[in-house]
């Protein structure tokens, strides 16, 4: 069965595919769900509730002693001002099938997946501390947030986004299993948000740099 390059997923730790890092080999992600991205900016009111009490406190005053009305309310006191634009936002899901193996076609990717948003002991256990699954707070004081360890760029047809941090992962694993005891199926959720606030450039990178049918790659 051919399937299409827009439905494959790749994601990439510091530019090599998670499975090949995992030494997985013919292991492939594809999309079971539409891609719905969430685009949000936050705007707050020109006048905050405080700000709007002592004008009310201020204009009743200025009523008592002059006896004449004065409205504390403008529509210019609605004016949205923009606060902060949130990263980009999406849920991809996956499903892995048996048809040799439950150890190695179900369980195994899935725990690579699984381990994407979770932080990892340094030196295999041995080290104190833990490593982060994305930026830490070293890592912006060095003004360099977009260079560290896992570091994740994911690319699922026209979408791509260099650099992501993977924030939750939920697997579901089948009741079925094989004579070894290995589920036969398994499906997983992963909730991806991207490093940076949203932009309008990353929206004009989507479609670029995507799948070349002729040379059967993503460039």
């Amino acid at each position: 069965m051919v399937i299409p390059a827009g439905k494959k997923v790749k994601i990439r730790e510091n530019g090599i595919d998670i499975f090949e890092k995992a030494k997985l080999t013919g292991v492939e992600m594809i999309l079971d769900n539409e891609v719905t991205l969430t685009l949000s900016s936050t705007f707050d009111e020109l006048l905050n509730f405080n700000t709007n009490k002592m004008l009310i406190a201020g204009t009743s005053l200025f009523q008592a002693i002059t006896g004449k009305v004065l409205s504390t309310q403008f529509k210019e006191m609605g004016y949205r001002m923009w606060t902060k634009t949130d990263p980009i936002k999406f849920s991809v899901t996956t499903t892995f099938n048996m048809t040799y193996s439950g150890k190695k076609e179900v369980l195994e990717p899935m725990q690579v997946l699984m381990k994407l948003p979770l932080p990892s002991q340094k030196d295999d256990g041995k080290g104190i501390g833990l490593l982060p699954p994305g930026p830490s707070i070293l890592t912006a004081m060095n003004n360099d947030s977009g260079r560290f360890d896992r570091r994740y760029s994911f690319r699922s047809g026209i979408f791509y986004l260099e650099s992501v941090v993977i924030e939750k992962a939920e697997p579901t694993f089948s009741a079925e299993t094989d004579s070894e005891g290995f589920p036969i199926w398994g499906t997983i959720r992963l909730d991806i948000s991207s490093l940076f606030t949203a932009t309008t450039q990353d929206i004009d990178k989507f479609g670029k740099s995507s799948y070349n049918s002729e040379v059967n790659k993503y460039e």
